[in-house]
């Protein structure tokens, strides 16, 4: 009889196996994404939107807090730098709130580029300073006037340089938001004390926001305290390891300044009251040339000791003193040390590690074997360096002068520049590489004897100096120093022009295109050479092909540092463009070059003439640039996009199979980390797993070139792409060629891009039909469960409530499925009206205006009311109505799961109230036989032998003698002799020469 129950079930979920997809364009939100990067000098928060953000900001004791005008999720990252905590204020649908926690002395910027919002938190005095920040902070972006603004640059995703885009590309220049300083807390008046029944000499300097405090006398009782009324508002002292003395800092706070009182037995450093500086000893040069050295007037000094500084690792040397009159004043650099900001006694840093201080009974004296560096004959070159370098020679800006242009190259490009230029890097270069460091020696020598005005313009001098020679991180570090000297410098045309030109080259593209795409820049030609290096380095490769110039030739003229780096990128500009013609010859300008570049740009140089070679339709010779770049390439960026590149040029040209392209693709993975190539790599790689129709493995890979991306036009194609191939995947019924476990898999790991509505519920409602396929009952009833719950509503949440209930009875869970058909049974009565339906809420009602006051009216409902008055409103959708087959539905499996619960009489009840037909039969048969109910079951089977229209003249079914041999057995265990005989009577013949003709006779 178990047969009666299988084939039952299972033509009952033929019924609803049909499923109507619905189109459903609902995506997910896209999230807001934080990052955060550590950098010299500071640390950058980046918001990045997808769109342009409104936003305020505030700031509240160590806190900024961030307004956004409008709601979003927000994925935050690690935290790190000076970004100590970062804190999600809003809640729900509120606009965005986030608190970023900064170190409370530490200031900081904010300002817009493209779609970002953008703030950078310097480092504070407490932060552990870097060698070299001071040359590589970078300059604050300058505010762009409206009238400026240009196309915004757009990354794009694709490697393959033939493929133009289309799409207009719009540039937001970058908004300067000044940030308010925050000003420094009124401090009362406190003082640190040192008394001791011994005289002891002390040292007291401060580096980099902290106050350092040695007291010569370890072995005395006395330790250094902090009094006065304002004692609270001070951070303790820390004591730190030192030889021979004992040392203490303390992180001054803003606003606190330092002088010394007393000496020996009693010392007193006031923490409000600078030191005069006019009373500090003054430094004088003793000798020139080898036996040069530098003393400084102070009497009675005590010990020379040796301090490693915890935060910075290098060494100080300090000279302690007996009285607080003794001290050195401000710090000073020199070429070979530098002396620290001392209060008490002397303190200095060696930069060679041999400078050796020596003191007498009147003075302190630093030199080193051969003499420092100063008072030397080429010091006093500076000014000659400065007046030729910064010289304006007339009949050179109206004619710049060039290198020789090979005459090939004179046919592609012009070979005499025209135009007003800014720029004049040969004359900047000063001797290039090689001069560098005597050139900056000798006008940093020179530059602290000269006044404010002129130093500035040294220092300005030595930027130029440093960007001929592509220091660029020098010469910003050299230029925001005279930007704090000369703060309306940043309005300047000429400044701009420098400053992002260096910022382009130290990689600062945002930047940069905020400096270059200034209105007052367009009037110089060559910075439309920069501003396209910029776009290129923003991979806005089709704002980049409009902007650069035709005339590539004054290029030639540049240092090589600087001339071969913006070649290499105007060719990739011209091939990303299409244009396979310029971009060859733009590389044939550095083709004399060639075998002198560095391997990095040797193997640029190939790969960009390989891409030429293959727009061109060369695809033999594009295969000999790259497959050395493959094989043997020493440049891991070029061999990995060289490898892309190859791989998809033979897969097209059928010399790829797609499991090589797949082996080569794999271990390409590897061969480069860390920016958007290895982001393509994936993208390409999952693209063919996706089309091998290995789509968990597909899926995987693009979700982690998804993670990867920081770029954000490429992450929304890989999204965009993931997700029209999940759909596909449950739209398409490619189902049927996974495996059921997979399948389960693909869809809970990869359920957040299935769509949102009508199409996404049919993909779930094909998977459960697949899992049933497979005997996962339980999964399969999972899934429907959670649409009949949260996301079906009217006739179709009772088809599936119904067809729920039989994947319960099937997986032997009878309370189960009568839940389930509890909520199709009250579903179809609301949609038949025996359940009304909840009434509208309130506020969903249509608001209507009252006594005149219409700000509660819609501006639509306004125009319908003073349009045609003959107008009628469309009428509603008629409502679904219940399906009476499905009420029936509901009856038959409750019957079925009643008499697997043994309560057999409520489930005839129900079957008894039905119209008889053959599926009314066979459930009352099985119910009967199950419950031993033989009379009841020989009855219904009777029903059932009758519907078959049986003819002595046809033979007999499977399941006809299956109906004959069980009404048999039925009325043999129900005592119907008189029946059981008419049955053989009538159905011996047949049933005779059957298989299971002994069976019946017996």
């Amino acid at each position: 009889m178990a047969i009666f129950i299988m084939v039952f079930l299972r033509a009952l979920l033929l019924i609803f196996a049909t499923l109507v997809v619905l189109p459903s364009l609902a995506l997910a939100q896209e999230n807001v994404r934080v990052r955060v990067g550590t950098h010299d000098g500071y640390a950058r928060l980046v918001f990045e939107w997808p769109s342009k953000p409104d936003y305020s900001l505030s700031k509240e004791n160590d806190r900024i807090l961030l307004r956004f005008s409008r709601s979003t999720k927000v994925a935050i990252g690690d935290v790190g730098g000076n970004v100590l905590k970062i804190e999600t204020l809003s809640k729900g649908t509120e606009p965005l709130q986030i608190a970023v926690t900064i170190p409370r002395d530490s200031k900081f910027r904010d300002f817009i580029v493209a779609n970002k919002m953008i703030l950078d938190v310097f480092d504070s005095k407490t932060a552990a300073p870097k060698p070299k920040e001071e040359a590589k902070i970078e300059p604050e972006p300058e505010k762009v006037p409206e009238k400026t603004a240009e196309k915004a640059p757009e990354k794009k995703a694709e490697e393959d340089f033939s493929v133009k885009s289309t799409e207009p590309q719009k540039t937001t220049p970058v908004e300067k938001v000044e940030a308010k300083p925050v000003p420094a807390p009124a401090l009362p008046n406190a003082a640190i004390t040192l008394t001791n029944t011994t005289s002891t000499g002390l040292a007291v300097f401060i580096r980099e926001g902290w106050l350092w405090i040695i007291n010569d006398s370890p072995e005395l009782a006395g330790v250094p305290e902090i009094v006065g009324e304002g004692k609270d508002k001070f951070p303790p002292l820390e004591k730190v390891e030192i030889k021979d003395g004992a040392a203490y800092r303390m992180d001054l706070p803003e606003g606190a300044s330092v002088s010394a009182q007393g000496g020996g037995l009693s010392w007193t450093i006031k923490l409000i009251g600078a030191a005069p500086l006019d009373k500090a000893a003054q430094p004088v040069v003793d000798g020139a040339g080898e036996g040069a050295k530098i003393s400084w007037p102070m009497r009675d000094m005590r010990k020379t000791l040796t301090l490693d500084d915890p935060d910075i690792g290098d060494k100080i040397t300090l000279v302690t003193a007996l009285d607080a009159s003794q001290y050195a004043g401000k710090s000073r650099q020199y070429v070979d040390f530098k002396t620290l900001h001392s209060i008490v006694g002397f303190a200095y840093l060696s930069k060679s590690g041999d400078v050796i201080a020596q003191k007498t009974l009147d003075k302190i004296t630093l030199g080193r074997d051969g003499g420092l560096s100063v008072s030397l004959a080429k010091d006093t070159a500076a000014p000659n360096i400065n007046q030729q370098i910064n010289e304006k020679d007339k009949e050179e800006k109206s004619e710049q002068a060039t290198a020789p242009v090979p005459e090939n190259i004179a046919q592609a490009v012009k070979t005499k520049p025209t135009g007003n230029n800014v720029y004049n890097f040969p004359r900047w270069e000063m001797g290039g590489i090689a001069a560098l460091n005597d050139n900056l020696h000798a006008m940093m020598t020179d530059v602290s004897t000269k006044k404010d005005e002129a130093r500035n313009e040294d220092i300005l001098t030595m930027a130029k100096l440093n960007m001929a020679n592509n220091r660029a991180a020098e010469a910003l570090g050299l230029m925001r120093v005279v930007l704090q000297k000369v703060p309306e410098l940043g309005e300047n045309a000429d400044f701009m022009a420098l400053r992002g030109a260096a910022l382009a080259l130290a990689g600062k593209y945002d930047e940069a295109f905020s400096d270059l795409s200034n209105e007052n820049l367009k009037k110089y030609d060559d910075v439309k050479y920069w501003l396209a290096y910029t776009l290129a380095g923003l991979e806005d490769w089709k704002q980049a092909m409009d902007v650069m110039p035709n005339d590539i030739s004054p290029i030639i003229a540049y240092p090589k540092a600087i001339r071969v780096p913006l070649i290499l990128t105007f060719a990739e500009i011209a091939l990303r463009g299409g244009d396979e013609a310029l971009g060859a010859k733009i590389l044939e300008m550095l083709k004399n070059d060639l075998p002198k570049l560095p391997i990095y740009q040797a193997s640029s140089w190939n790969y960009l003439a390989g891409e030429a070679q293959r727009q061109a339709g060369q695809t033999q010779r594009a295969e000999e640039y790259w497959n050395p770049l493959v094989k043997n390439g020493k440049d891991d960026l070029f061999r990995a996009k060289a490898g892309l590149s190859l791989t998809k040029l033979q897969i097209d040209e059928k010399k790829l199979s797609a499991t090589e392209a797949i082996n080569r693709l794999e271990g390409l993975r590897y061969a480069w980390r860390g920016d958007e190539l290895e982001t393509l790599i994936n993208f390409r790689l999952g693209q063919m797993y996706l089309d091998g129709k290995e789509y968990l493995k597909g899926l995987t890979v693009l979700r982690n070139a998804v993670g990867l991306s920081n770029n954000a036009a490429m992450t929304k194609e890989v999204t965009q792409y993931m997700t029209d191939q999940y759909r596909d995947i449950f739209a398409k019924d490619k189902l049927k060629n996974i495996a059921p476990l997979d399948a389960i898999r693909l869809y809970e790991e990869f359920k957040d891009l299935l769509p949102i509505g009508n199409e996404g519920n049919a993909g779930v409602e094909k998977l459960a039909e697949r899992l049933v396929e497979a005997d996962l009952l339980g999964r399969s009833a999972s899934l429907l469960q959670d649409l009949v719950n949260n996301k079906l509503e009217g006739d179709h949440k009772a088809e599936i409530a119904i067809r729920l209930a039989a994947i319960r009875l099937l997986d032997g869970n009878p309370d189960g499925a009568l839940r389930a058909l509890e909520i199709a049974e009250n579903t179809l009565d609301r949609l038949s009206g025996k359940i009304p339906a909840a009434a509208k809420p309130a506020d969903e009602e249509k608001q209507k205006p009252k006594d005149g006051n219409f700000n509660d009216v819609k501006l639509e409902d306004l125009v319908t009311q003073a349009g045609d008055e003959k107008s009628v409103p469309p009428a509603p959708a008629p409502p679904e109505k219940a399906d009476p087959e499905k009420y029936r539905q509901v009856s038959l499996l409750r019957a079925r799961a009643l008499s697997m619960l043994k309560k057999t009489d409520e489930a005839m009840a129900i079957l008894e109230k039905m119209p008889l037909d053959p599926d009314v039969n066979r459930l009352r048969t099985d119910i009967a036989w199950i419950a031993g109910r033989w009379e009841a079951a020989a009855f219904a089977l009777n029903d059932l032998i009758v519907a078959e229209d049986i003819s002595p003249s046809r033979p007999l079914s499977d399941y006809q003698m299956d109906l004959i041999l069980n009404r048999g057995i039925a009325l043999n265990l129900s005592g119907d002799r008189v029946a059981l005989a008419n049955l053989r009577e009538r159905y011996n013949a047949q049933m005779k020469d059957t298989p299971k003709g002994q069976m019946f006779e017996i």
